[in-house]
């Protein structure tokens, strides 16, 4: 998948962060989306028309953004806890779409995500 980004989180993230939060989560994210919000922390996505392979019919599940680690108001660890025992053991809640859905990064799937800087 291509993402080109159009901001970023207020506050950059260092590896200290990246790692107090995967001991918070009790897991371990992914290295391309590691680097990812080493880079980023979230960020709003510039990205129109993406559809779901399996459902095209169901329009457009567009990404609208990618919450952040740490500084800002919802991070992923808080919506995670909002959600509670609703998420799969191997996922964490990452973005939202234009759509209203939510994106999942699953954590045993093997996932390739190129940034466009």
């Amino acid at each position: 998948m291509i993402v080109d980004f159009k901001f970023k989180a207020d506050q950059k993230l260092t590896e200290a962060d990246i790692i107090a939060f995967e001991s918070r989560i009790g897991k371990t994210l992914p290295e391309d989306y590691r680097q990812h919000m080493l880079e980023w922390n979230g960020g709003g996505v510039h990205q129109l028309n993406l559809e779901h392979k399996k459902y095209p019919e169901d329009g457009d599940f567009g990404l609208e953004n990618f919450y952040s680690i740490d500084y800002n108001v919802n991070t992923i660890e808080s919506l995670m806890e909002f959600m509670g025992n609703a998420l799969e053991e191997n996922c964490i809640l990452i973005g939202s779409t234009r759509g209203g859905g939510i994106s999942l990064c699953h954590l045993k799937a093997i996932i390739h995500m190129v940034i466009l800087k």
